[in-house]
């Protein structure tokens, strides 16, 4: 399990969805429930990109009042994913079954490749493209991977 407190310090540091004030304790369960399933800190940085670039952690998408796009929830998990719903909530509970229904996608992510760019274009359901946003994510994922090691 990877510390909350060093999530959360990563999640501080980011901009709050627009329209919304910054909510320390639904920070702080969105942290927990991403420990709470990650063993490693390449997991958590993974879930914490997903998150970011999918959601920008905003609480309407994570609480399924708004959809962030085709899917749900924090980490946009597709209805057809064949994963077990929820994928919204504002529960811990919910937040981090949906965050190890993440991690499982993120798991078998490998369509494209086993790069860290062909996982996140496989996870976002894209065919196997050379797409931009990929390497936006890679980037975003080296530097959360360098928060959680500085500061485990």
């Amino acid at each position: 399990m990877i510390q909350p407190a060093i999530i959360l310090t990563i999640l501080l540091q980011l901009p709050i969805c627009y329209g919304e004030e910054k909510d320390i304790s639904r920070l702080e369960v969105i942290s927990k429930a991403i420990g709470n399933n990650c063993n490693t800190l390449n997991d958590a940085a993974a879930l914490i990109t997903i998150g970011t670039f999918e959601s920008a952690w905003c609480a309407d998408v994570g609480s399924g009042k708004k959809k962030g796009g085709n899917g749900l929830g924090y980490w946009q998990i597709e209805p057809a994913s064949n994963r077990v719903k929820p994928f919204v909530g504002i529960t811990l509970e919910d937040i981090t079954h949906a965050a190890g229904e993440a991690l499982w996608i993120w798991h078998h992510s490998f369509q494209c490749g086993s790069s860290i760019s062909s996982r996140f274009t496989a996870y976002a359901g894209l065919k196997c493209i050379k797409w931009s946003g990929a390497n936006k994510r890679v980037k975003f994922y080296n530097w959360a991977y360098w928060q959680l090691n500085k500061n485990s």
